[in-house]
């Protein structure tokens, strides 16, 4: 099983920490309750940059993480951020080197992702191997814009 698996005919990817049979290491595993739950907003809502109104994403790409698709993480400073997990972000520039340092997702090494337009930081691109990953965007910085009609 890889770290990122995704539902066969779902909009969204899912994943929930599980524990490997016998070796200790964690895996990604489906939660098809939590994703049933995310999936009753996921239609006409787009993620803009509260900073540009650049669009971000999608809420059809909202995805389940750790059991639930917000986390409230805190960083070594202390800083305070409200994350919310999407399987892509096709509005966000990634940089830096992954790294696992300070990783709030155990196994997911992570990199700055910003607005592709203005480069206000948007949050993090979280990277696992087998090549699976996710963002963790900050919801602070997202605005809701309907994408219908």
């Amino acid at each position: 099983m890889t770290l990122g698996a995704v539902l066969p005919g779902r909009k969204a990817a899912i994943l929930q920490t599980a524990w490997a049979a016998g070796d200790g290491e964690e895996i990604a595993t489906p939660d098809i309750e939590a994703q049933e739950e995310l999936e009753q907003d996921l239609e006409g809502v787009d993620y803009l940059c509260k900073f540009c109104r650049r669009k971000i994403t999608t809420a059809s790409e909202k995805i389940v993480v750790n059991g639930q698709h917000t986390h409230m993480c805190a960083n070594p400073y202390g800083l305070l951020f409200e994350v919310g997990c999407f399987a892509r972000a096709s509005g966000c520039l990634t940089t830096g080197v992954p790294t696992l340092e300070f990783t709030w997702f155990p196994g997911y090494a992570w990199s700055i992702a910003l607005c592709a337009n203005c480069a206000n930081h948007m949050g993090w691109h979280y990277t696992a191997q087998p090549s699976s990953g996710f963002y963790g965007l900050i919801l602070d910085h997202l605005v809701q814009a309907s994408n219908s009609g």
